[in-house]
């Protein structure tokens, strides 16, 4: 799945494909060489679904940036079920 960016108007994460994140997924963030991501670092992030299209990262603004391809992965889901959808690529349009 790919994503457009990062919307720091309301510090959402834009992925154009859609996602199947629920709230309270615990996602880890790796934005590979020279990736960037809303000024994020590396790290295990809780979200919060705004849309199909768009999540938010808990307690966090973001900036505009973005470059890279950097990469979410669900770690835990918010309801302890099995993870099925493992990676959601982030891809700079």
């Amino acid at each position: 799945m790919s994503a457009t960016g990062v919307n720091d108007d309301d510090d959402a994460i834009i992925i154009a494909g859609g996602h199947s994140f629920a709230t309270g997924d615990k996602v880890q963030l790796t934005l590979g060489i020279g990736g960037a991501l809303g000024g994020l670092s590396d790290g295990l992030y809780t979200i919060s679904v705004l849309d199909v299209y768009r999540i938010k990262i808990d307690n966090t603004a973001l900036s505009g940036s973005f470059t890279g391809s950097p990469k979410l992965t669900i770690s835990q889901r918010a309801d302890n079920q099995p993870v099925s959808d493992s990676k959601t690529a982030l891809a700079s349009t």
